[in-house]
């Protein structure tokens, strides 16, 4: 037997965090207090069904995204990277799953439960990636397999939320943004 556990384990594991460098993705929960500074600074380990998940959403997003690219005559920029500068050492970096030729950012949500609608921080993810990539619209999509006879014969890409660009709620968030960095950086000041 070849045990990958402690590789799988590794491989989603969240090392210590860059204080000054932010990403998109975790904007959400930092912005609603599920990532403290204190979390920041020390974040909690990745158990084995969060490293599966993660595992597994990586090959479903790149498994679309291989897709997407193929896909009609609208060109779609796979993973493209933003990063903004806030001043004083601050950063913004965030990674689109996919960007269309349409102005739309596409962000591919990939849970095992099929979903009727996005949830307050997908929508919140693609509203920021919205102004990151300075698109007009963010779409929030789900692939779906359809079954027949209990094995799948087609799978499409549900839309489940969509979003539109705001320039002064993003600021907004920015300004949030700065002050959790504060915070940071007197909490890793007092850790010295």
């Amino acid at each position: 037997m070849i045990d990958l556990t402690e590789l799988l384990l590794a491989s989603h594991s969240r090392g210590p965090r860059e204080i000054g460098h932010y990403r998109a993705s975790d904007l959400y929960a930092i912005t609603h207090g599920y990532i403290t500074p204190e979390k920041f600074l020390k974040p909690d380990p990745v158990d084995f069904l969060g490293a599966f998940r993660m595992w597994q959403g990586t090959w479903r997003h790149k498994q679309v995204q291989e897709l997407l690219e193929k896909y009609g005559e609208e060109k779609y920029e796979i993973e493209p990277e933003a990063t903004i500068s806030l001043g004083e050492g601050l950063t913004l970096r965030g990674h689109a799953d996919a960007l269309s030729g349409s102005q739309e950012v596409i962000e591919i949500k990939t849970s095992d439960k099929v979903r009727g609608q996005a949830t307050a921080g997908h929508l919140y993810q693609a509203r920021v990636y919205c102004s990151l990539f300075d698109r007009r619209v963010g779409v929030v999509v789900q692939p779906v397999f359809v079954e027949k006879d209990g094995n799948p014969v087609k799978v499409y890409l549900k839309e489940i939320g969509r979003v539109e660009k705001n320039e002064v709620w993003f600021q907004q968030q920015l300004e949030k943004l700065r002050a959790f960095h504060t915070a940071v950086t007197k909490l890793a000041s007092l850790k010295e």
